[in-house]
């Protein structure tokens, strides 16, 4: 009875599992015999040769060291069918032609097949495995299984980085770190394009696979480990295994070299982007700002899509270095050379036009104030940047550790750092423009502004009040000439009105805030249109309510004494 026991379980399991893999009637009948050719090692490695399911329960006995030996052959089984269809996969790769649209990638998918091929057998034996040897016993078929990977992988890396020249162009990019000067033998960034997205696809791929080595054995581990210290060495042991498995050193390897790579092929495409920059027609920027941020989001984005945490933060911090440096200088440089002013002395215009023409003139006028656009979308652009990168990171990171998460988020916050400077490039070059052009040309106005008498009568104050018209001038002066002025009623009342018309008119000219840098000379306005000295107390101290005085007491009085009006002794008297 016993006999035929295990006889009827035997051919039930065989005719399961080759059901599952829809094998042909004929083979299911030849199944069991071939189940009793194991017995001995010789039989094994010949049954090993046939390309299918074997039945885990044929190598249990009732020994569990016995047990135990033939779950490794079970699992040496397994690895031959992995390396025939790897060395077929990897010989079949060698046929396709540079034409192929896959040539640029056929080593990451050669790569691809194989843990897919080991995931579905993994998937495929796990319930086999866990019926006939119980819970717990996975890792060690992984185990077995992973060091045939590492040999099925490292054959094809070796093959990827030969034919993909992936050691000499390494030792070009060394040579030229050594000589960055050196102009004649440099690397075409456009030869690492295809390269490095290939490496990317492979790390990919590669901790996809290990991702999910680690979920199948941590659910084995979780059911065959109720004792907590038994489970915690169990972790330790898997974290070791994938670890140190010669899938993660030569992924390591290559995403050393890859860092290297990528960081060349950015700064050589932002430095040739600057020297092609031009300005097209009608455009307010030139296009050296959208090629260089094309570049950097091309970058990162290829680097995000490595899944590795640590290569994706040495890009980010590379990228923000470049922003800062390179980008940085080239735009400084044009804004340190300052607007060319047409306002000269005699003296300065014969030096000056013996060695430049009009059109030079206009060229520089016109890089001056493209490159202060360049500086100020490029804030934009860096905002637009960090949004774009963190959505992609949450894509690809979403179980990501804490520390990685932190690092990951300390390195897209510095990237915005670049806007710091920028802010600070785009006041200088407001500052020298405001100096340099708009000063000169609206001083003659504040001059006629401040000899215009405002000690008017009422006739007058109604003709001026009809023919006002609106210029523009700088706040600073203004206040200044405000100084030597005298007022009446009236005046006070035209200069109030003046006032709040200028303030109207570069609302609308404008986009930065106005009313702010206005502030001081409205209340000085609203002042030199009191009626008489006490009505300041209604709105001073304790009655100013939200109102905040920009002026001191000091200046109150001083501005108050402008009035022609105003006794000096009632101003005195004032408690302020």
């Amino acid at each position: 009875m016993a006999i035929r026991h295990r006889h009827r379980v035997a051919c039930i399991t065989a005719f399961c599992a080759c059901a599952y893999y829809r094998c042909t009637a004929a083979f299911c009948a030849a199944a069991l015999p071939l189940a009793r050719l194991i017995t001995n090692s010789q039989s094994f490695r010949m049954y090993a040769r046939v390309e299918d399911i074997v039945d885990p329960g044929e190598f249990c006995t009732d020994g569990v060291q016995t047990a135990l030996q033939k779950l490794k052959k079970f699992s040496t089984y397994l690895c031959s069918q992995i390396a025939e269809k790897s060395q077929k996969n990897l010989k079949s790769a060698q046929s396709v032609s540079p034409s192929d649209k896959r040539w640029t990638v056929k080593y990451a998918d050669i790569a691809t097949l194989l843990f897919e091929g080991i995931a579905r057998i993994i998937e495929i034996h796990q319930p086999l495995v866990e019926t006939y040897y119980g819970p717990g016993r996975l890792f060690s078929v992984i185990e077995v299984i992973q060091k045939e990977c590492d040999r099925q992988i490292k054959r094809v890396l070796d093959e990827f980085k030969v034919q993909r020249e992936f050691y000499k162009k390494s030792s070009s990019l060394q040579q030229m770190n050594r000589t960055p000067y050196r102009t004649t033998d440099r690397l075409d960034p456009k030869e690492l394009d295809s390269l490095l997205a290939e490496i990317t696809i492979l790390s990919t791929r590669s901790q996809l696979y290990l991702r999910f080595i680690r979920r199948r054995i941590m659910g084995d581990i979780e059911i065959s480990s109720p004792d907590e210290k038994k489970k915690a060495e169990e972790i330790a042991r898997l974290n070791k295994l994938l670890k140190e498995c010669e899938l993660s050193r030569l992924m390591h390897d290559i995403l050393g070299t890859y860092v290297t790579m990528e960081e060349y092929f950015m700064r050589e495409s932002i430095h040739k982007a600057v020297s092609m920059d031009v300005v097209e027609e009608n455009s307010l920027t030139s296009s050296m700002l959208d090629d260089v941020f094309f570049i950097e989001k091309k970058c990162l984005r290829r680097a995000i899509s490595s899944s590795n945490a640590d290569i994706v933060c040495a890009m980010l911090n590379h990228a923000t270095s470049l922003l800062q440096t390179d980008f940085y200088e080239v735009l400084n440089e044009k804004v340190k050379l300052g607007f060319p002013s047409s306002i000269l002395d005699f003296g300065q215009a014969y030096s000056v036009f013996q060695s430049i023409q009009p059109s030079d003139i206009d060229k520089s006028k016109t890089e001056f104030l493209v490159t202060l656009n360049n500086a100020e979308i490029a804030c934009e652009f860096v905002r637009t940047l960090r949004c774009n990168l963190e959505e992609e990171v949450q894509k690809m990171f979403p179980h990501a550790s804490d520390q990685d998460g932190a690092k990951l988020e300390s390195c897209l916050s510095e990237i915005t750092s670049v806007n710091f400077k920028l802010q600070q490039l785009i006041s200088y070059g407001r500052t020298h423009l405001c100096t340099t052009v708009v000063k000169p040309r609206i001083k003659p106005w504040v001059d006629s502004f401040q000899s215009a008498s405002h000690i008017i009568t009422d006739d007058e104050f109604v003709l001026v009040k009809q023919m006002m018209k609106v210029d523009l001038i700088q706040n600073s002066i203004i206040r200044q000439s405000l100084t030597t002025s005298n007022f009446d009623a009236l005046g006070g009342l035209l200069f109030e009105k003046e006032l709040r018309l200028i303030i109207a008119y570069l609302t609308t000219v404008t986009t930065w805030t106005i009313r702010d840098k206005f502030a001081r000379l409205t209340q000085i306005a609203s002042i030199l249109n009191l009626e008489n000295v006490n009505e300041i107390l209604d709105t001073w101290g304790s009655n100013s309510g939200s109102l905040t005085w920009r002026l001191t007491p000091t200046e109150v009085r001083q501005v108050l004494a402008l009035r022609k009006d105003f006794k000096s002794e009632d101003i005195k008297r004032l408690k302020l």
